[in-house]
């Protein structure tokens, strides 16, 4: 995504420095070195944990939505019910 500046300015003043996991997995086939496989196996290691922290809290995220709309149907039928109360005894 490119943003304002850098649509009025040319571009990026700086170089991107990062990796998709595919990138990760390509450049350890490359790279044959102790340093570059342990640093390879870390960054991979760090993509599964994110990967994981993110669908753990879309899971929370989508219970919490489901409790929300369960008490939103809970408190609607209840305020129907006072409702009708309320008109049952002004009547």
């Amino acid at each position: 995504m490119t943003s304002s500046y850098e649509k009025l300015h040319g571009g990026r003043r700086y170089k991107v420095r990062v990796f998709t996991e595919q990138g990760v997995a390509m450049l350890s086939t490359i790279l044959k070195s102790k340093i570059a496989v342990e640093v390879s196996i870390r960054i991979m290691d760090a993509f599964v944990s994110m990967r994981h922290y993110i669908s753990s809290n879309l899971l929370e995220q989508k219970y919490i939505n489901n409790m929300v709309l369960e008490h939103d149907y809970d408190i609607k039928i209840i305020q129907e019910s006072l409702d009708k109360l309320e008109n049952h005894l002004i009547s």
